[in-house]
């Protein structure tokens, strides 16, 4: 197993001098990639394998820089191991967080049990295949600029929010604070102002403290709303506006400190249902010319533990949300076609059965019992339907997975109180309801899960 240590100080000097990395080329001589094997010129061969993982830790964002020695290969979970040991989360809450590849247009969870140089290998054919981009080939250079990417140590996007509620680490939560920070101010979580200025209040309170009119006055927060206030929401209000409402939510958090703070912010973004998910690029219409870049609309898929939305970053609204339990799903390798019945009646959760094809018939049934002459289709082009495909259907088999195993701990509870029956009463009364230890219970999350046949997963990928 590779070992972790702190990185020479000189590392960095020789790559920004005479050194170049061996994994590939980069595409700045002063740009340091995320991962590569460092080369000793005075040893005459490489000494380590350096990683550099971007942490959003709070309410800044930092990059760690590990070293590992130079084996053949590096697994994702070591890597994951070394970040969460230097960010002090315990063995149970690192569990809700994993490692991704971050790229401008699409976004990988990576396995533990992957190589992550093959990973590196891998990353221009996956870019080329899921953004369509015109100058990115599997041959391309894994640092070129279409395929610039980052390492990152991120919530697991299908932790279940019931889950994460539960932990109250400090650690844990001040990472889960700072993700949550970042999608809020970068529109992924789109908010009314309202919400905003709840949400910038509790930063306030984070960041500077207790309010102090003496100090937090007109123009306190003109040069840095951004850090505060989503972008696509600035210039709804004049500053002055938005420092006076800040202000006003600032003041009801007096005396709470840091970790009630965070803890408080997330327990707002939680009620939104695209909170922890995983974000696909997508639009309604064709792209011109058919090349995704060029789409109109900027539209993320959102696909997390309860369900999937839509979310329009541009004009910050959501417009779309559905339940497992409201939802079926087909799709092709560019168009991910969303069907839900038009009321809104919970039906239970299922894994997908037999195959359907893109266009039923009207006539055709749906996994969940709904004729498809009910359902309400919406369409989304995105050449990354497969990974949301994936994502969802893992979604779905958790979700089975869980309320199975809570099946059998309610049969297993209600035999050993039949067990512990004696009186001939009690006995009289179980008579009276034969099947009551075993009759199943809707379940009350999940869902239909996708109509169509899932792929497997790219090796290394859970897809989103």
């Amino acid at each position: 197993m590779p070992r972790v240590g702190s990185i020479p100080t000189n590392v960095h000097q020789q790559l920004s001098t005479s050194e170049s990395p061996t994994s590939g080329a980069r595409d700045g001589a002063n740009e340091i990639p995320p991962i590569f094997r460092h080369f000793n010129s005075q040893l005459n061969r490489c000494d380590c394998i350096v990683v550099r993982v971007r942490i959003y830790a709070g309410d800044v964002v930092k990059e760690q820089t590990l070293k590992f020695s130079d084996d053949e290969m590096l697994l994702v979970q070591d890597v994951h191991k070394a970040v969460a040991d230097k960010e002090g989360l315990s063995e149970t809450s690192r569990k809700m967080f994993a490692m991704w590849m971050v790229g401008s247009q699409v976004e990988l969870q990576l396995r533990p049990y992957i190589d992550l140089f093959e990973m590196l290998s891998l990353w221009p054919r996956w870019v080329e295949k899921y953004t369509h981009h015109p100058n990115v080939t599997p041959a391309s250079s894994p640092f070129s600029a279409p395929c610039k990417f980052h390492l990152s140590f991120r919530r697991e996007c299908l932790v279940p929010k019931a889950k994460e509620r539960k932990v109250a680490e400090e650690a844990a939560v001040r990472l889960l604070f700072g993700e949550a920070r970042r999608n809020v101010l970068a529109g992924r979580y789109p908010c009314a102002v309202e919400d905003a200025c709840v949400l910038a209040g509790v930063q306030m309170q984070l960041r500077h403290g207790d309010f102090d009119p003496r100090k937090h006055g007109d123009g306190f927060l003109s040069d840095q709303l951004e850090e505060f206030v989503p972008r696509s929401l600035i210039e709804r209000l004049k500053p002055s506006d938005w420092e006076a409402r800040i202000y006003d939510n600032h003041r009801k958090y007096k005396g709470r400190s840091p970790i009630i703070c965070r803890m408080l912010y997330l327990q707002f973004v939680r009620q939104w249902p695209f909170y922890g998910s995983a974000f696909f690029p997508c639009c309604r219409t064709v792209p011109p010319g058919g090349f995704f870049e060029y789409r109109k609309e900027n539209w993320l898929c959102a696909v997390n533990a309860e369900g999937i939305s839509i979310v329009d970053v541009a004009k910050n609204k959501l417009v779309l949300h559905k339940d497992y339990s409201q939802l079926t799903w087909e799709w092709s390798p560019d168009t991910l076609v969303l069907s839900f019945p038009a009321s809104t009646t919970p039906t239970p959760i299922r894994r997908p059965s037999s195959p359907t094809s893109l266009s039923p018939s009207p006539h055709d049934v749906a996994p969940g019992g709904f004729s498809h002459s009910t359902l309400l289709r919406f369409t989304l082009i995105t050449p990354q339907a497969y990974l949301a495909n994936n994502v969802g259907s893992r979604a779905v088999d958790e979700a089975v997975r869980r309320e199975e195993d809570l099946e059998k701990v309610r049969r297993d509870q209600a035999a050993a109180v039949g067990q512990a029956v004696s009186s001939p009463e009690s006995q009289g009364l179980a008579a009276g309801h034969p099947n009551q230890s075993h009759r199943s219970r809707a379940p009350t999350m999940g869902g239909l899960g996708p109509a169509s046949v899932r792929g497997a997963r790219p090796d290394g990928v859970w897809g989103q």
